[in-house]
């Protein structure tokens, strides 16, 4: 068991830049769950999406490392995947979000920056992997 909480430590301390950046996509996200009001469903499973997407590619170390499953490499289509996920759906997010009354609005500016953040970080994981990882 210790064996496996200390790979598990391993694979989650953040080392690169890209590692920060995906951490910092996390927080963002959370805070975008947390503050978009109840009833809205099918945001926050959206949301819930992206936080997923972020701890998979956490977990997916460098080049593959910790999730040796083909296609998990740095350019590999599910690396690819997790990326337009963490770049999109926070978008889709933010235009799902029902905000009845004052409570809930500062969740669509929130999440319109998630999804931009997101975006930056998946065009730079493309266009220059030896940065980001």
């Amino acid at each position: 068991m210790e064996d496996l909480l200390a790979q598990v430590g391993d694979a989650l301390r953040p080392d690169t830049l890209g590692d920060y950046f995906i951490y910092l996509l996390f927080i963002i996200n959370f805070l975008v769950l947390v503050l978009t009001p109840e009833k809205n469903d099918r945001a926050n499973y959206m949301i819930l999406a992206v936080l997923f997407a972020c701890v998979i590619d956490l977990m997916r170390g460098r080049n593959g490392e910790v999730i040796p499953v083909d296609g998990f490499d740095d350019l590999g289509f599910g690396t690819m995947m997790t990326h337009l996920i963490m770049g999109i759906v926070p978008f889709l997010a933010a235009g799902g979000i029902r905000v009845p009354g004052r409570k809930g609005r500062l969740a669509i500016p929130v999440a319109i920056l998630a999804g931009i953040m997101g975006s930056i970080y998946a065009i730079f994981a493309f266009v220059a992997p030896n940065v980001v990882y």
